[in-house]
């Protein structure tokens, strides 16, 4: 079983095949998403154990302002335009492979991966950087809030 924090308030338990779904919050229906790095066991299910780590709000963009995205590690979570990705965004200014989550040792870090437009950490463009909560990233048109949980 998953619990999933809102930023309303609600914790909604959701079943382990809810991994990877975009869902409504039952408490205000803003779409939340949650996404794994790597926390599967080999036969496919989840560890019960798993605690999300941080989270991903999207406060700009295309179709998906307000969407929070719950993540976990170790691992990486791949960011970009097409579907093969953990992530994908597909406004403007997206790379195909554009960025990639981290987390290492309990932190939690940004890499650019050659992108044709960069990506930004609280305005600046970076080519890697250890998020730190309210960190916020520019991805292409998105802008997205960085949150420990």
């Amino acid at each position: 079983m998953l619990y999933i924090f809102c930023q309303c308030g609600h914790r909604s338990a959701r079943p382990d095949e809810s991994a990877g779904r975009s869902l409504p919050c039952d408490g205000c229906g803003r779409i939340v998403t949650t996404l794994l790095a790597d926390q599967c066991k080999a036969d496919g299910s989840l560890d019960s154990r798993i605690a999300f780590s941080a989270k991903l709000t999207i406060l700009q963009g295309p179709g998906r302002i307000g969407e929070q995205i719950l993540i976990t590690g170790p691992g990486a979570i791949d960011i970009g335009k097409t579907h093969d990705k953990r992530l994908v965004l597909t406004g403007a200014g997206v790379s195909r492979t554009h960025a990639q989550l981290l987390c290492e040792a309990n932190l939690w870090r940004i890499e650019d991966l050659n992108s044709h437009n960069g990506t930004k950490v609280n305005g600046a463009k970076v080519q890697t950087r250890i998020l730190k909560d309210g960190d916020k990233l520019g991805i292409g048109e998105y802008e997205i809030v960085f949150n420990t949980m």
